[in-house]
């Protein structure tokens, strides 16, 4: 299967990958927030991805990058990769809500509609 390994300055974080995916990501970001009044800038590395059920799934992520920081992102095709740390992300109603969205969206989608 294909997979994503992900290395924060030459140190493996993970491999993600699964058979049911449907998405897989890896991404960062860099955002400014507001905290007790002041600008709070941070960097975010985060992988994921979405499940045949329309789950999502999480691996490890890192919110202490900094300047000079090496992030490595390798495209693998693999038999095993880690377990998500975290089952869906999105569940109850809000998971409900978007699979309900996502089924209307493919309704629409296949009537011409979009």
């Amino acid at each position: 299967m294909l997979c994503f390994e992900v290395s924060l300055n030459g140190e493996q974080l993970c491999t993600t990958g699964a058979e049911d995916l449907r998405v897989m990501s890896t991404r960062l970001t860099w955002g400014r927030r507001q905290d007790e009044g002041k600008d709070v800038e941070f960097l975010r590395l985060e992988s994921g991805g979405m499940n045949q059920a329309m789950e999502h799934v999480r691996w490890s992520g890192r919110e202490d990058l900094a300047i000079g920081d090496e992030i490595t992102l390798r495209i693998v095709e693999s038999e095993e990769a880690d377990p998500p740390d975290a089952g869906p992300a999105v569940t109850g109603e809000l998971q409900d809500a978007i699979s309900q969205l996502i089924a209307k969206f493919r309704s629409e989608r296949s009537d011409g509609d979009v």
